[in-house]
């Protein structure tokens, strides 16, 4: 049995919590986990919880039988046993129970307002005045003050001893109060006082009083607000104990503000709304049932506040039976649930403060002591306004009219931010500290609001101006008043140029969002260009912390299958050794951005859940290879603002993930080249003489030669060993002639010897495809392109491995010159030729995405404009399907990324491409959309010096066309929903495309 001590302690407190805060079908395999190898310790833990379980049943039991228990003196330990062994029914169905019990209530409370609501409306604001009060002294109740203006001035004086009130007494603590919830204006009422020994009957008259409608209004709103969070609360979250008890408590306190303002009669469970206030702050915000002396002292305000509530209930029911005349003859009972109310109600709030500080200081995280402070501060907010308005209350008493307002709707309803605060911090799993909130809302209060109101406001004034000018001209409007003429202007250049302010207050008031995004997205730009795997750890390190502000950063990578630090930002936590356990097996399936805990489907182990909590480790980013393997772990804490990782903080961090696999593997494979390439060299060069059908390349013009050859016939240059491969593949394919040449292979002229026909060969190397994985990809992907036979798209003939680690494509040969080679001679086409290349397109586009295949990398250059006949041509688009394949992307263009990057040409991705989202068919339209204005105006829609300011551009920047005619705005249109930055906003198929798009071309030619 491991020794109590104090560490001991903590570790129990802090399992108990993170218990606590999980489902409770999720505790069991949570704590297997946590406490493995420490049996003693997870016992102890399921102890606790189950006590804390049975102790949520204690505002469900009986306060009898509970009063009764105390008054019996049975040992705290006894009771503390007797709840700890007792049947525990599944939280499952107490969760249900609950919820059918929230919508009862919920019944019940709308019924309450509903009819509280009908009052107010029927009496509105008026009020009852009798022109004098009372005061009860030792032997009664006595007149205080006579209103001079009133309608008893003249007949009762102060001082006279109240004997009845329409032939009944004063009733215990509340004197003529119930008396007088029956009296209405212009009603008269008999008054029996004693003066001077001698008692005086009249009769008198009720006046109407001042207008109560507001502060009737105030708490009207306000106890529906209390009412309605706590009923939120517990709907939202049945299951958690806390929870329950904080919709008691608000839902009662609502009612209680509901009865005494509206309905005119006190609640009845008065003050037990007190007490289930220190029953739930007993519990906030750990959710553990108190101990000790706490769990005494709620059972001693139980018990006076059960008492007090039951001698009200008791006397409520006699008035409602028997009257006002029956029910002055018990007036005991409204004595003793004053008597007895009074120190239970001041007894809860003392204590509520108390057992609030006590626990705060035995608060282990920031997350629970922002719960506090979330709650102090609503409280504190609300206390200061009320202590305003009491302030300017005093004042009109004492010296006379404020001069300012009291705000009594504006108090009164205020009061409702503490339930608002109690539902955060229960309901909400990860709180924003309190200063990082109050800056969140006055930045957006700053921005948005303040954006909103500059194109909406001048437009509402100007329409009451319109309405109640109405009779008035327009010119006789705007020429007295050239306010009008501002406003006007205002709403103009707020709406022309909504963007650009939007733009300017994001980057003025939302900087640190900005910076975020500026900092990330040039680092996808930064990654390409480092040279060592050390170095691209630190750059990825230095930049998240700069970008996203993380407590603490370790990046892992793998080597030589093990896991080595990599750059750490506190690295005397960091031990030599990584738990490299079944987890990251789980991680790299997901390959998604995890939150961390992980849940027991991970395999995690204690210890390895233990190491990554001892590192405060919120975030794990798995990085993976091409061949889908896991080679890196990004872990980031909790950022030190406090706030939680957003869903484009998440999409960025898996986009950088995947640039750093890339560059990573870019890195690994640089390095191996260069020695790879002198072995074959010298190996090649031995072998030269023995293999004669070894391919040999001019280096200057690319004619291509068997092993024998020593130069060029042409031009007499000595050939290279470009490629370790034969020159003829499978003794069916001769190359001839280079076409170009990219980082993982070359494409080649060739001839099928078989069909004596001319072909194009893609070669692709790289070890890539000496991974059995990878290379069925590839041929998945190649029978994909196989599979379109559309005159529009380039044919693919055949494909396999070749020696060594590689693989080639045979595909039909195509003489013509890329729309690439046409923009950058001609700069721009004519609407009418637009037309025509884009009908085209389009049809060959529409027909691969009818097979289910998507290019994702379409642009000019894979676009090839082929002669049939002048002036007719044939467009045919190149490796229709290859850009999911990062090798054969290369043989493309020098701008596609590496293996396992983001695919695709920069300039022409559409947004969730860079963001490394999920892609389909929508994201060649949104570069169709980028290459129609390429081909109209002669350059892309979204400019840049360098891959940040690029996708920056790609990702937030709007463009158009310029729209002098109808026709023109029309193409515009259907450009934008080419170009949305949503891919559900953009047009739907190629097809309705086409429809749409060449005529409209051919309207504008």
């Amino acid at each position: 049995m491991n020794p109590m001590n104090p560490e001991r302690w903590r570790q129990i407190d802090q399992l108990l919590e993170a218990a606590l805060e999980r489902e409770p079908d999720e505790r069991a395999a949570f704590l297997a986990a946590a406490c493995e190898g420490d049996k003693s310790l997870r016992l102890e833990v399921e102890s606790l919880l189950r006590s804390d379980e049975a102790a949520d049943s204690f505002i469900e039991e009986p306060v009898v039988a509970l009063a009764a228990e105390v008054i019996a003196e049975q040992p705290a330990q006894a009771i503390t046993q007797q709840l700890t062994d007792a049947p525990i029914e599944p939280l499952v169905g107490r969760s249900r129970l609950f919820l059918w019990g929230v919508r009862l209530a919920s019944v019940i409370v709308a019924a309450v307002f509903a009819y509280a609501a009908l009052l107010l409306a029927q009496k509105g604001g008026v009020s009852a005045t009798l022109g004098w009060n009372e005061v009860k002294r030792d032997n009664g109740w006595f007149v205080l003050r006579v209103d001079p203006a009133g309608p008893a001035a003249g007949r009762i004086e102060s001082g006279d001893r109240i004997i009845n009130l329409n032939g009944v007494p004063p009733i215990g603590p509340a004197g003529t109060a119930i008396h007088r919830r029956k009296l209405a204006q212009g009603q008269t009422y008999e008054i029996t006082v004693e003066r001077s020994g001698k008692r005086q009957t009249m009769n008198l008259g009720v006046a109407a009083g001042p207008s109560e409608l507001a502060r009737r209004l105030a708490y009207f709103i306000s106890s529906l607000l209390w009412c309605l969070i706590g009923l939120w609360i517990g709907a939202a979250r049945p299951e958690r104990p806390l929870a329950r008890l904080a919709t008691v408590t608000s839902v009662a306190v609502g009612l209680v503000f509901l009865s005494l303002s509206n309905l005119k009669f006190g609640a009845l469970w008065q003050p037990l709304h007190a007490v289930f206030g220190y029953h739930f702050f007993s519990r906030f915000p750990t959710g553990a049932a108190p101990r000790g002396v706490w769990k005494a002292i709620l059972y001693l305000l139980y018990i006076p506040g059960g008492a007090a509530a039951a001698s009200r209930m008791a006397f409520g029911a006699i008035l409602l039976a028997g009257g006002l005349s029956e029910a002055s003859r018990f007036s005991a009972l409204a004595s003793l649930s004053d008597a007895l109310g009074l120190p239970a109600f001041t007894g809860s709030v003392i204590a509520m403060m108390a057992v609030l500080a006590h626990n705060y200081r035995r608060l282990t995280t920031d997350d629970q002591r922002r719960r506090v402070r979330w709650v102090l501060f609503a409280s504190m907010v609300a206390l200061a306004l009320q202590m305003w308005w009491t302030a300017v209350a005093i004042f009109e008493s004492t010296v006379g009219p404020a001069p300012v307002s009291r705000l009594d709707l504006i108090v009164n309803v205020s009061s409702a931010v503490i339930p608002l605060s109690v539902a955060y911090a229960v309901v909400k799993h990860r709180l924003l500290d309190i200063r990082v909130a109050i800056r969140l809302g006055v930045q957006y209060l700053l921005a948005h609001r303040a954006l909103q109101s500059l194109v909406v406001l001048p437009m509402i004034a100007l329409a009451y101006s319109l309405v109640i000018n109405r009779h008035r001209t327009l010119a006789e409007m705007f020429t007295e008043n050239t306010a009008y003429v501002y406003w006007l202007a205002a709403a103009a250049l707020g709406l022309r140029f909504r963007l650009p302010i939007q733009g300017w207050l994001d980057r003025r008031f939302f900087r640190e969002e900005y910076d975020r995004d500026q900092v990330l997205l040039g680092l996808l730009d930064e990654i390409s260009k480092v040279d060592s795997i050390p170095s691209l750890s630190r750059l990825v390190s230095d930049k998240l912390e700069a970008a996203l502000h993380p407590k603490t950063a370790y990046l892992w990578y793998r080597d030589s299958n093990e896991f080595a630090i990599a750059s750490s930002s506190n690295p005397e936590l960091t031990p030599p050794d990584f738990p490299a356990g079944a987890w990251l097996l789980w991680l790299a399936e997901h390959n998604e951005v995890i939150d961390l805990p992980l849940p027991a489907s991970a395999r995690i182990t204690g210890h390895e859940a233990r190491w990554l909590s001892a590192r405060q480790v919120r975030l794990a980013i798995p990085i993976l290879d091409s061949s889908e393997r896991l080679v890196a772990v990004l872990l980031l804490g909790e950022k030190k603002s406090e706030q939680a990782y957003s869903a484009t903080d998440r999409r960025l961090l898996k986009a950088v993930a995947k640039q750093m696999a890339a560059t990573r593997e870019n890195l690994s494979l640089r390095a191996m080249v260069s020695e790879e390439q002198r072995i074959r060299h010298d190996v090649l060069s031995r072998l030269d003489a023995r293999l004669p059908d070894l391919l040999k390349e001019c280096p200057h013009c690319g004619a291509c030669f068997d092993g024998v050859a020593e130069v060029c016939n042409r031009d007499g240059a000595m050939l290279t060993l470009p490629l370790p491969l034969s020159r003829i593949l499978e003794k069916r394919y001769r190359l001839d002639q280079l076409i170009g040449r990219g980082g993982m292979g070359a494409v080649y002229e060739a001839r099928d010897l078989q069909l004596d026909r001319a072909v194009a060969v893609k070669i692709l190397l790289g070890r890539d495809f000496g991974d059995p994985k990878a290379l069925r990809r590839f041929h998945r992907e190649a029978r994909a392109a196989a599979r379109l036979n559309h005159p529009n798209i380039v044919s693919v003939y055949d494909f396999g491995p070749v020696e060594g680690e590689g693989a080639y494509i045979v595909m039909e040969r195509i003489y013509g010159i890329t729309l690439r080679a046409v923009l950058d001679r001609d700069r721009a086409l004519a609407p009418a030729e637009a037309a025509d290349l884009f009908d085209q397109l389009l049809n060959g586009i529409a027909a691969a995405h009818a097979e289910g295949v998507v290019h994702r990398d379409l642009k000019p250059g894979n676009v090839i404009a082929q002669q049939a006949g002048a002036p007719a041509f044939m467009v045919k688009i190149l490796d229709f399907g290859l850009a999911k394949l990062g090798s054969a992307d290369r043989l493309a263009s020098e701008t596609m990324t590496a293996p396992g990057a983001i695919m695709g040409t920069l300039g022409y991705m559409s947004p969730e491409q860079l963001m490394g989202g999920d892609v389909d068919h929508r994201a060649d339209l949104f570069a169709i959309g980028v290459m129609l204005v390429e081909v109209l105006t002669g350059s892309r829609p979204f400019q840049g010096d360098n891959y940040g300011e690029l996708s920056r551009a790609l990702l937030h920047d709007a463009f158009h066309l310029p729209r002098s005619t109808p026709e023109a705005a029309a193409l515009d249109a259907i450009l934008q929903r080419c170009l949305a930055k949503e891919a559900r906003d953009r047009v739907s198929s190629a097809a309705e495309l086409r429809r749409e798009l060449i005529p409209s071309l051919r309207e504008c030619g």
